[in-house]
């Protein structure tokens, strides 16, 4: 809300010309990203990232001398332990030391919603 009044108009076509490519490009990069989930094995996307959690911090501090706060960390460790575990997941899975939940009976009987339904 307060940057409504602190907006100044660009002052050149060259810097509206800024803007706007800043923003294709930004959204161009968005939908790469989110096609590059679609493609990717989805054994595969966990680690990418994981692996952003600490490219990122790690980039902050490089270029702009940034260290992150306590909650960045916590936040990271909450997202890299659970991505640990569903990785242990997988690969007891995988292995068939582990048949996941046993599928149940259903809750409610077909012909109480539906009167008409062949039983």
């Amino acid at each position: 809300m307060l940057m409504l009044f602190l907006f100044i108009a660009p002052r050149s076509l060259l810097d509206t010309a800024l803007f706007c490519s800043l923003g294709l490009i930004g959204g161009v990069g968005h939908y790469l990203v989110i096609r590059a989930f679609q493609l990717v094995m989805p054994r595969r996307s966990p680690r990418w990232a994981m692996r952003s959690c600490w490219a990122a911090p790690s980039w902050a501090m490089a270029i702009f001398g940034n260290f992150p706060d306590v909650w960045t960390w916590v936040g990271a460790g909450i997202i890299i332990a659970s991505g640990i575990s569903i990785a242990l997941r997988e690969r007891r899975l995988l292995a068939g030391l582990d048949s996941g939940p046993k599928p149940s009976a259903p809750a409610v009987n077909p012909r109480a919603l539906n009167p008409s339904h062949p039983r």
